[in-house]
């Protein structure tokens, strides 16, 4: 069997090219498959930030609010407050402004 004219034969027809191009038709339709995944997670994980970050607004705001109703605030509840809803809706999502001055209002009250 002479394996040059098989070859030769399968270049001449186009089969050759038939299959390259297949492969490479493949080969961009999964690199495009993992771009669009890619931007699709990057969306999905934005808006999951933005539901958190409102979540821990409203959580915040709350307690906030009862604090300063109460007029004073335990060193646990503070220690909590800035640890676990402060500090992660501030540092960690970039929240605003007026979360800052309602927080720093609670700081200035009077530890129990």
């Amino acid at each position: 069997m002479d394996y040059q004219a098989i070859v030769i034969a399968i270049i001449g027809s186009g089969g050759l090219w038939t299959v390259v191009s297949t492969l490479v038709a493949a080969w961009l339709d999964h690199r495009r498959a993992k771009r669009d995944a890619k931007i699709a997670s990057g969306a999905i994980l934005e808006k999951h930030g933005r539901a958190l970050r409102g979540l821990l607004y409203g959580e915040l705001e709350r307690r906030c609010s009862a604090y300063l109703k109460k007029g004073s605030i335990s060193a646990a509840e503070l220690n909590d407050l800035r640890k676990y809803y402060y500090e992660p809706y501030h540092d960690g999502l970039g929240g605003d402004g007026t979360i800052e001055a309602l927080f720093h209002r609670v700081e200035n009250l009077t530890v129990e």
